[in-house]
């Protein structure tokens, strides 16, 4: 039941969304107006919520407010009730600037959430009171992935990427291993699911394991060349996989050295360690095997962040001198032939 009421209120962010796509497609010629509407959901002819959406446009600005709750016999069972408004600025017909709050409330908790957005870009986001990983839900959907047949779950902690706005609510490497052996735990040491991933990795995300990442084990190639030194940070890029590999400091990347570094955990640098562990001590891994993750215990000791060196936030400034690159190129095969 509890599900049901939060899909029903957070079926509110997404009508506001549709309200503001609405506020996109006016043209700048009828840029004034106010809309309002009222819709009821049911299950099997049931009602079990109710809302109000209203959106009003100006010349140079726009707001947009969305209502709805739980009703009926849901509601006896667990209270639902959402608001989402938006307001912003427009230029030309088009929104400039907008701001986001929504408050979702049901019988356990309220969530508030801002967003701020500024030309299409997120400029700042939060949510109150901040999530909590829940080991029960990631169980519960590993349990539904097996159900509906998928034979090979891949499994990685997020990585705190520089440009996300919100950088509070990554998890470290302290509470990501506490977390995974709250799922594992769910999961008979994650012997109950199907992983396409090594079992000493997964033992790695539980804290029984001390690795050093292997950046190469999974490199990335795009359009501006092989990403150094990984897919998650971009810090430059070689021409061939030959300079990345001959050229690239990897001394100075990773969890101990490299302060960006720090809390990553993620299967495209540790995955590699793992395989290679397991290649070296087969035995070991064919124990984890076995037995499953263990999930009870100390767990493996920390590198020590002590001697990291400091973020160094390039990657905007490497991915604006390529563009510039592809531009010139662009621009030079375009000229006219000399006759």
């Amino acid at each position: 039941m509890l599900a049901l009421s939060k899909t029903i209120t957070s079926k509110l962010l997404l009508t506001a969304a549709v309200a503001l796509a609405a506020v996109a497609a006016i043209s700048p010629a009828s840029a004034q107006g106010r809309l309002e509407a009222r819709y009821v959901a049911s299950l099997a002819g049931i009602p079990i919520g109710s809302g109000r959406w209203v959106v009003e446009i100006a010349d140079t600005h726009y707001a947009a407010e969305v209502n709805g709750s739980t009703t009926g016999l849901l509601h006896a069972f667990t209270g639902g009730e959402g608001s989402t408004i938006a307001r912003g600025t427009l230029n030309a017909g088009r929104p400039a600037s907008s701001i986001y709050a929504a408050t979702i409330s049901t019988s356990k908790k309220t969530e508030q959430v801002n967003l701020t957005t500024s030309n299409g870009d997120v400029k700042d986001f939060k949510v109150d009171p901040p999530p909590d990983a829940d080991p029960e839900r990631v169980a519960r959907f590993f349990d539904q992935a097996g159900a509906l047949g998928i034979d090979g779950i891949t499994v990685s902690p997020g990585y705190a990427y520089e440009r996300a706005p919100d950088q509070a609510h990554f998890l470290t490497r302290a509470r990501t291993k506490q977390l995974f052996r709250d799922i594992f735990r769910r999961g008979r040491g994650a012997r109950a699911w199907s992983f396409s991933q090594s079992g000493l990795f997964l033992d790695f995300l539980a804290g029984n394991q001390e690795y050093r990442c292997t950046p190469w084990g999974n490199p990335t190639r795009n359009v501006f060349g092989w990403q150094r030194p990984c897919y998650l940070l971009g810090e430059g890029y070689a021409s061939s996989f030959r300079q990345l590999m001959e050229e690239t400091d990897w001394d100075a990347y990773g969890t101990g050295n490299y302060e960006k570094c720090a809390d990553c955990m993620v299967h495209s640098g540790y995955e590699a360690t793992a395989v290679q562990d397991a290649v070296r001590h087969p035995l070991k891994a064919l124990s984890v095997s076995f037995r499953g993750v263990r999930t009870e215990g100390a767990m493996a000791q920390e590198i020590s962040l002590k001697r990291q060196r400091p973020a160094s936030y390039v990657f905007s400034g490497h991915v604006q001198q390529k563009l510039a690159e592809i531009r010139i190129t662009q621009a030079r095969a375009e000229e006219p032939a000399a006759p």
